[in-house]
């Protein structure tokens, strides 16, 4: 199988770089273009005979995206520098908190009713730098989630009677942060492609978290594969005048963050082909905080019993 060409790589590259500057609308073209990179046969293979339904679907999307430079990271969070001790304490004591909230004994009932036999790895987009920014950690966001990956492999770990390693592509994480998450195993996707490894790596197997974070995420995940389950944002069906109203009435005058944006195709996949949930809305849980206006999406063939 002949490979891309150096040229053909760093014109994709460019064109990448160039989305991550742009809206959603060029975000959504360049991730067209991947997906042809990799699917298409003509394109990949240079006009060889090998059936489509042979094709080495992830020896391609090594291909497609390994020199891609996806800065996927949490919108919010300081990055100011921490001691790992430090980071490890404030990670044991929100940990600590999370396990006792209304949030954590409603994402494990979700858990215990989802097929979780095929999951074998967790892999986390930018949940962020374990921060103790004042404005930040009003809600201990980071901290949180990476508590909430913790449970999610405990989870799977009791019913499949498996280790279930978790892994994070964050390219901007600080050392002391991953020194302090690596003895809750957590591994990080680091050196060469490290912004895209992880994108590489899903497959029908994986268990995803992905919340707000500066890319589409989604978006990616739906033209390239689709993973057993996802911890991410839901979608507000408002216009784009009822969210810019919303969010001018909690008083902020900047244009409203546009985290991990769902177009209509992003939507269609996660209604047709999974069972969403917000993880938030029963329980009489608020809807703020860390897992404000998050869900639980559930490939169908994973739900119990499917």
């Amino acid at each position: 199988m002949d490979h891309l060409s150096d040229l053909e790589l760093e014109q994709l590259r460019d064109q990448i770089a160039q989305v991550i500057l742009e809206r959603k609308e060029v975000m959504r073209a360049a991730i067209k273009e991947i997906k042809q990179v990799y699917i298409d046969d003509k394109t990949i293979l240079h006009q060889t005979a090998t059936p489509k339904e042979n094709l080495d679907v992830k020896g391609l999307r090594e291909t497609a995206m390994s020199s891609i430079s996806f800065q996927v990271t949490l919108c919010y969070g300081g990055m100011e520098q921490q001691d790992t001790a430090h980071c490890k304490e404030h990670l044991d004591k929100v940990t600590a908190t999370w396990e006792k909230s209304r949030v954590h004994e409603k994402l494990v009932f979700l858990l215990e009713k989802c097929n979780l036999n095929n999951i074998n790895k967790i892999i986390c987009f930018g949940l962020g730098c374990l921060s103790r920014n004042e404005w930040y950690d009003t809600y201990n966001r980071a901290a949180t989630q990476h508590a909430a990956a913790m449970t999610i492999s405990k989870v799977v770990q009791q019913k499949t009677g498996r280790d279930v390693p978790i892994s994070s592509q964050d390219p901007f994480i600080l050392d002391p942060v991953k020194d302090a998450l690596k003895p809750y195993g957590f591994t990080f996707y680091e050196g060469p492609g490290c912004a895209s490894r992880g994108f590489i790596d899903i497959d029908e197997n994986i268990f995803v978290i992905s919340i707000s974070p500066t890319v589409p995420v989604r978006a990616i995940i739906a033209d390239i594969t689709r993973p057993a389950i996802l911890l991410c944002d839901g979608y507000l069906k408002w216009t784009p005048q009822e969210c810019e109203q919303y969010w001018r009435s909690l008083g902020y005058d900047e244009e409203p963050l546009d985290c991990d944006p769902a177009d209509k195709r992003v939507r269609r996949t996660l209604e047709d082909e999974y069972d969403g949930t917000p993880i938030m809305r029963e329980f009489g849980v608020p809807q703020k905080g860390p897992f404000a206006g998050t869900y639980l999406y559930v490939r169908k063939e994973n739900l119990a019993g499917s």
